[in-house]
């Protein structure tokens, strides 16, 4: 089960360094001028920018690693809970040796 964690962790960081990237493009992108005249418009439109990329490529890309998590998990979850029975007829089958 730690792998499985341990991976879902990996696969959201990945997505959220991603996203750092992104930001940090967009904020470079910051017209300087524009922020002199507006600065909450200015900073408004880059945040919608942001947004609008998050949405657009991010947001189902998290919400599916969620969902294959959660799938994972139960599975994972499923599979300890199940006990296998040796149909064997040997009496001795259990003896400590």
């Amino acid at each position: 089960m730690d792998k499985l964690i341990n991976k879902h962790v990996d696969n959201i960081e990945i997505l959220e360094n991603q996203l750092d990237l992104i930001i940090e493009n967009e904020i470079s992108k910051i017209d300087i001028d524009a922020i002199l005249d507006n600065p909450k418009a200015e900073l408004q439109r880059v945040i919608d920018i942001i947004k609008r990329i998050f949405l657009d490529e991010y947001a189902d890309k998290a919400i599916e690693l969620g969902f294959d998590f959660g799938r994972k998990m139960d599975k994972k979850i499923e599979d300890d809970k199940t006990i296998l029975i040796d149909n064997s007829k040997d009496p001795k089958l259990n003896d400590k040796s």
